[in-house]
């Protein structure tokens, strides 16, 4: 028995090791707690006194204090419970103990130790003694019946003090633990039969405490190359296993520091109070083996299925799909676990009804698959039958024939495009003999097909080309493989033909095994080129050179002259009004004028001089070999001359005036460029001059065109910029001085030149039509004036505008006025547009057309610069104008000319009679006012009631509403 100090209870022969340990604390917490319970399966006091250490002995401490003269009322309890005086001596006891041990009243007053056999004596009576000290105390030991039967037991004393503070009882709980007893026996049974299956295992087994082996059997020993397992008791476990992932346990190190492969497994176990672990280990090491070298066949097979570029798939007897490389997932566009399991029909359609594939002997044939979006595609099936142990396979090897089928079409698409083309096609072998030929062949050669096949490609020579040639054509063939270029063969009757070959060498294996020669007639193409290239340098209605062969022409004349220290004289001639002659009489009449300039040109020249066609109406002739300038001054006279007697073309006398110009090398420039820009420069100067007349190119002449070239590129800007001001120039009626309207004129405001006025900007505006966009910048700026004065509070007068002939040819002009009118809010009575009396006449009718349309819209008409221009009466009277502008050049007559103040006169009575309102412009004096009130003319405008000004001093002029005037300065 243990030492009665022992708070736990322990068997006194249990084994030490840990296996046993684990052994008796596995069983006692399953089977032993119910044979614990077998003490007493009635007594819970027992069994609590067992597991809470003496909770129920205090409970009957404290009854004895509270009672301490009278009796113990403890029979109601089911264990044994004994009171003992201060002498250890029994003093009484429970029902349950005089039952169980057949005490009886006799007893009463002797020691206790006399129920205590004789070799548990000695430790009860230490035991006793620690009671009787005070000292609560727990301990084994056996007790004897009145029959004289021991059973073990397990007692629990308390000590009861008095008063005075000595032991006055001692209670003892007792609980039968014979039932235990048996129990440690069978766990004893039980543990060596458990050690014993441990030591016969043939895998490893150990317990570890901590990191220390406290148990290994012998073939763990064996295993990690111990003879004696007691030589690893101790050992670090750690020491003895490796880990991939610090988490599962793959290899341990035997003794010889070989890795043995395992399949781990642990429990934690309770050993005598402390956790420890319950190991198993089994060698895997063959087994991994085995599997590694099933999973290196498997991916030898697997990338044997996968490198190879057909797709394979096996399937098993019912046809559904095992195995799908990756060559069929490309192929079929489906994932190879999506495959596994379905039917093969649903991926290869057979062109026969079976939907199983068929088994047997292997055989190839073509069917059509079905990819994974539905499409379909044709392909090469080969089929064969895989028997296993217990299974049969189908394995199939599947090859798209899309590119296959679509390069049979192509070549049977070629062989016909090869038929049916124009030229002729000829296939040889390396020696030249004739395999095949396409019919344009026979056509262009004059040979049918069977005359041909067979023969050698010789017999096509002309024998044009030498042998030089051959050699040549073959060595370029034999570098690279193809040659192409012009050749002369003969037909079958004989005749010789250009042609144009190709020859292209085929290859197989790096070896030239076929030569394709392609040709075509180019008999009809030498023909053309020939018109081409009269074309391309001949003007086709003159028959003189044109630009680009007058140039090559002037270069050639420039090299030899600059050689030879001579002069070259370009003289630029251009017809007069040439476009009314093709407008008013055809463009046949306009040819024939340029055929007839063209030979009087030529017939003035000299010989050696070139006369070219430069474009529609302009001609030039190079004048070579000079020696001064003045030596050209003849050619030029005689030019001059071919323009002086008329014309007769298809019954008209037609007279034709010229401009010209001339450049001069070397004293202009050295390039033809050069001369030509000059020249051109020297003939607009004649055009702008006078008619049939000559200029010579000089320096002033490029910088006027330098300078006009500059204003057109920065009118373009200033559109963008909005750098035009309108100034206004107030109308005055004759009799009262009363402003009653106002002329809006332009000015451009130049970021460098300052104010620059009409007359140098409106005429390039008119040549390039910007005059459209500034024209309507005008209108609507006028009209946005018109209306800034109504909501100033001031009484706007009628404001005129003008039109430049180029804005009254635009077909959208009517809609354009409207447009603007509606967008400002200016009544239509308060604008009105002024047009020259040449641009109203240039299109009589249409202009009655458009006028009437304006005049609908209640806008003011007026003809401005009247008598200047070539006016119809007739049409006059048509026109729905409002008032007649007398042109400045007349009125500056009035009182120094008698002419000039028959014509004024004429026309105030002429616009009386019409019953149009006058306006004389340009009235400086008080002399010519003077006369103008005598014509009873209705309005003036002019520098002696105000010079044009800007809108804010215009403001003024309406507030006053009359203007004084004063002689102009």
């Amino acid at each position: 028995m243990k030492d009665c100090e022992e708070r736990h209870i322990e068997s006194p022969d249990a084994p030490r090791t840990g296996l046993a340990s684990f052994a008796f604390t596995a069983m006692l917490s399953g089977p032993a707690a119910a044979a614990v319970g077998l003490l007493n399966p009635q007594s819970a006091v027992a069994w609590a006194c067992v597991l809470a250490g003496g909770t129920i002995l205090h409970l009957l401490v404290n009854r004895l204090r509270d009672d301490q003269d009278g009796p113990i009322g403890l029979d109601h309890l089911p264990d044994m419970v004994f009171v003992l005086d201060g002498e250890g001596c029994l003093d009484s006891w429970n029902k349950a103990a005089g039952e169980m041990t057949g005490f009886f009243s006799s007893w009463k007053g002797e020691p206790i130790v006399d129920a205590i056999p004789n070799a548990d004596r000695a430790m009860f009576s230490r035991s006793l003694a620690a009671m009787l000290a005070g000292h609560a105390t727990r301990f084994e030991c056996r007790l004897r019946s009145a029959d004289g039967t021991t059973r073990p037991c397990l007692f629990d004393g308390a000590p009861r003090r008095g008063a005075n503070g000595a032991v006055r009882h001692v209670v003892l709980s007792v609980v039968d633990i014979t039932a235990l007893y048996d129990t440690r026996r069978t766990l004893e049974d039980e543990e060596r039969r458990f050690r014993y299956m441990v030591e016969m295992a043939p895998h490893l087994i150990a317990v570890v405490a901590g990191d220390d082996i406290d148990y290994i059997n012998a073939a763990g020993a064996r295993m990690l190359g111990h003879q004696d397992p007691a030589a690893l008791l101790g050992a670090s476990w750690k020491a003895l296993r490796t880990t991939r992932d610090g988490n599962q346990c793959d290899h341990l190190r035997r003794r010889d520091g070989v890795l043995v492969d395992v399949d781990i497994s642990s429990v934690p176990i309770l050993m005598a109070g402390r956790t420890g672990t319950l190991v198993e280990a089994r060698d895997v090491t063959e087994i991994n083996r085995a599997n590694m070298a099933l999973r290196e066949s498997q991916q030898r097979l697997q990338g044997i299925m996968n490198t190879v570029a057909d797709a394979l798939i096996t399937c098993d007897g019912n046809g559904q799909v095992q195995s799908f490389n990756s060559a069929a997932e490309r192929l079929f566009g489906i994932a190879a676990m999506e495959a596994m399991g379905q039917p093969i029909g649903m991926l290869i359609e057979e062109n026969v009804p079976d939907q199983r594939v068929p088994t047997g002997i292997e055989r190839v044939r073509e069917a059509t698959g079905r990819r994974r979006d539905g499409s379909v595609f044709p392909i090469e099936l080969a089929s064969g039958e895989l028997r296993l142990e217990d299974q049969s396979l189908n394995i199939l090897a599947v090859r798209d024939l899309t590119d296959r089928k679509r390069a049979e079409r192509r070549l049977l698409v070629a062989e016909k495009v090869l038929e049916s083309t124009s030229e002729g096609v000829m296939v040889t072998d390396p020696g030249g003999t004739i395999l095949w030929v396409n019919t344009a062949f026979c056509t262009i050669s004059g040979y049918a097909r069977d005359e041909v096949l067979g023969q050698n490609a010789g017999m096509l020579k002309s024998g044009f080309q030498d042998a030089a040639f051959y050699a040549a054509m073959w060595r370029q063939i034999e570098r690279g493989g193809f040659w192409a270029g012009e050749i002369w063969n003969r037909r079958k009757t004989g005749e010789v033909f250009p042609e144009w070959l190709s020859i292209k060498a085929v290859y197989d294996g790096g070896k030239i095994t076929r030569y394709v020669g392609i040709f075509s007639d180019i008999s009809k193409h030498k023909r053309a080129e020939e018109t081409i290239r009269h074309l391309t340098y001949y003007d086709a209605v003159t028959r003189l050179p044109n630009r680009y062969l007058f140039q090559d022409r002037v270069a050639q004349s420039v090299d030899r002259a600059a050689r030879r220290s001579r002069i070259v004289a370009l003289v630029l001639v251009s017809l007069d009004r040439f476009k009314t002659v093709n407008e008013t009489l055809g463009h046949q009449v306009g040819d024939a004028l340029l055929r007839e300039v063209a030979a009087r040109i030529t017939s003035a020249v000299r010989n050696d001089d070139t006369v070219a066609r430069m474009r529609g109406d302009t001609f030039c002739c190079v004048l070579s070999d000079l020696e001064q300038t003045n030596d050209a001054n003849p050619i030029i006279a005689r030019l001059l001359d071919c323009f002086t007697s008329s014309f007769v073309l298809s019954g008209h006398e037609l007279f034709v005036t010229s401009s010209i110009g001339i450049s001069v090398f070397p004293h202009d420039g050295a390039s033809v460029d050069d001369l030509l820009q000059k020249a051109e420069t020297a003939m607009n100067r004649s055009k702008d001059k006078a008619e049939n007349t000559y200029h010579f190119y000089t320096p002033e002449m490029n910088a006027n065109t330098i300078e006009q070239l500059r204003l057109e590129t920065d009118l373009r800007k200033a559109i963008g910029r909005n750098d035009f001001v309108l100034y206004y120039q107030p109308k005055v009626e004759t009799d009262t001085g009363r402003v009653v309207g106002a002329e809006a004129l332009i000015r451009w405001m130049h970021p460098e030149m300052g104010m620059v006025p009409p007359g140098r900007f409106i005429p390039i505006a008119e040549d390039t039509g910007l005059i459209i966009p500034i024209g309507e910048w005008a209108l609507r700026n006028a009209c946005e004036q018109i209306r800034h004065w109504q909501r100033s509070g001031l009484v706007p007068v009628p404001i005129a505008v003008n039109l430049s002939a180029h804005q009254f040819r635009q077909p959208d002009l009517v809609e354009m006025v409207v447009r603007v009118l509606e967008e400002t809010g200016v009544a239509p009575s308060l604008l009105e547009l002024e047009l020259t009396e040449s641009a109203v006449m240039q299109n009589a009718e249409l202009t009655v057309t458009t006028l009437m349309r304006l005049h609908e819209h209640g806008i003011g008409l007026s003809i401005d610069d009247f008598g200047t221009g070539y006016s119809s009466l007739s049409y006059l009277k048509r026109f729905p104008i409002d008032k007649l502008k007398i042109d400045r050049s007349f009125v500056q007559d009035l009182g120094t000319n008698a002419a000039g103040e028959e014509i004024v006169t004429a026309i105030v009575a002429m616009a009386r009679s019409l019953n149009l309102r006058v306006v004389a412009e340009g009235v400086e004096t008080e002399v010519q006012l003077r006369l103008l009130r005598q014509l009873k003319c209705e309005e003036v405008q002019g520098y002696y009631f105000s010079r044009p000004v800007p809108a804010e001093r215009f403001e003024e002029v309406l507030k006053a509403g009359i203007v004084q005037g004063r002689e102009a300065a």
